[in-house]
């Protein structure tokens, strides 16, 4: 494992960088997969405000294993008082910088993802109900019969 990659004078962190790369990957195929299904919503939109609700998710469910520890650096943070601002600032980056759990960082994404559809309300949304599954089923088959040579799998 490499967590950073140094080339030249730039120093890159391979979490960043791959979580970049994803979100460009993403936003490329959702795109895509939005105009083939006559979708109008920003690709770009939804996956920026889904890594960010991942990332604070991420982060969120890791510090509140352990609510000790949460407080403790908190006081860390604030240590050099209100009057430096920067420093309280950096202190924050720093903390912010490790520990973070897949899992909090999935269901936040799922969480975001859900309020946008709710938000957009697509086709698949009436009388105040949403239809999700029979969207999700509709599309699934679809790949299926196109994987299994239209055998009507």
């Amino acid at each position: 494992m490499f967590p950073y990659i140094d080339i030249g004078p730039i120093h890159l962190g391979t979490f960043g960088l791959l979580l970049w790369l994803a979100a460009v990957a993403a936003t490329v195929v959702l795109h895509k997969n939005f105009v083939r299904n006559g979708v109008g919503a920003d690709a770009l939109n939804v996956v920026a405000f889904v890594v960010i609700a991942g990332v604070l998710g991420a982060k969120a469910w890791h510090e509140l294993q352990n609510p000790a520890d949460l407080y403790a650096a908190f006081r860390q943070i604030i240590a050099p008082g209100w009057h430096r601002p920067f420093a309280v600032a950096m202190d924050f980056l720093h903390w912010f910088q490790a520990g973070f759990a897949w899992f909090g960082g999935m269901l936040a994404g799922i969480a975001m993802l859900m309020w946008q559809g709710r938000l957009a309300k697509p086709d698949g949304l009436s009388g105040g109900r949403l239809r999700c599954g029979c969207w999700i089923w509709r599309l699934l088959r679809r790949r299926l019969d196109m994987a299994w040579g239209g055998l009507g799998v």
